[in-house]
């Protein structure tokens, strides 16, 4: 035989509770037995939900009552009357408001609870950022690496964005020209217009990759800032011929148009 488990003992309410009151037990029990902020506590939890399951549904609650007095050896009526009607709405009234003020309560300290162990995950996944930059970098400045795996690890930084600009326009003075032009392409497609300037130099650059892609990277970040050198290296005729292709494909990217320029110069 099984043993007679005091469902109101459990939700600790009177057997006279109204369903209301049986909700607003139940979720601050809830609140507080929840394994997400109780270890240990899972028996509880099923004990708790089992026994608001059963006062919640009235033929269920009904039938407990009957095995319930009969376990207390009262009678339901006589349990009721026994306390007058008005003492009985007080002390309903007066346990409401405690429920009231232990669930809001509760729900606090739930609250500052995420938000503290929010706070941490952030900061240890800046954290984590940082690092993981200084190694994409890493992997890009070391020559022993492939192109490709290099190029996977620009990828990376692009993906991080907005954090990795800086260091990329640092990039952008290093002396290993590939080095130069991963962080030049990694810019145009991050899109920062922080990058315009530091690109504009590099279109001043020694080595022909790396005025490429500084030019392709100019057109993408679509900053008029950038017409004046880009036209300036375009009827350049000393400029090799794949560069001046780079630098009109950029130009049209931020909408010169070469007719009016050339209607213009006639004039």
């Amino acid at each position: 035989m099984s043993r007679f488990k005091d469902y109101y003992q459990i939700l600790q309410v009177s057997p006279n509770t109204e369903a209301p009151m049986i909700r607003r037990a139940y979720r601050l029990l809830a609140l507080r037995y929840h394994p997400d902020r109780m270890l240990g506590q899972e028996e509880k939890m099923i004990e708790v939900t089992e026994a608001y399951d059963v006062l919640i549904d009235p033929e269920r609650r009904k039938s407990f009552d009957k095995d319930y007095y009969k376990q207390k050896d009262v009678f339901l009526y006589s349990y009721q009357f026994k306390i007058h009607k008005e003492e009985m709405l007080n002390r309903s009234k007066e346990r409401e408001e405690y429920y009231k003020k232990k669930e809001e309560e509760m729900l606090k300290e739930l609250i500052k609870h995420k938000e503290v162990k929010r706070e941490k995950f952030h900061k240890k996944e800046e954290e984590n950022k940082d690092e993981r930059i200084k190694l994409f970098l890493k992997i890009i400045k070391d020559p022993r690496n492939s192109i490709e795996f290099r190029w996977k690890a620009k990828m990376k930084l692009v993906e991080i964005r907005e954090p990795t600009v800086l260091p990329l326009i640092d990039e952008l003075s290093c002396q290993n020209h590939e080095v130069r032009y991963f962080a030049a392409v990694a810019l145009g497609e991050i899109g920062d217009l922080r990058a315009v300037e530091p690109l504009i130099e590099r279109l001043k650059d020694k080595w022909e990759l790396v005025r490429n892609y500084a030019a392709e990277s100019l057109g993408r970040l679509k900053d008029k800032r950038a017409i004046p050198p880009l036209l300036e290296i375009f009827y350049n005729e000393q400029e090799s011929e794949e560069v001046r292709f780079n630098v009109k494909k950029a130009l049209e990217t931020l909408e010169y148009n070469f007719e009016e320029d050339k209607i213009n110069q006639r004039k």
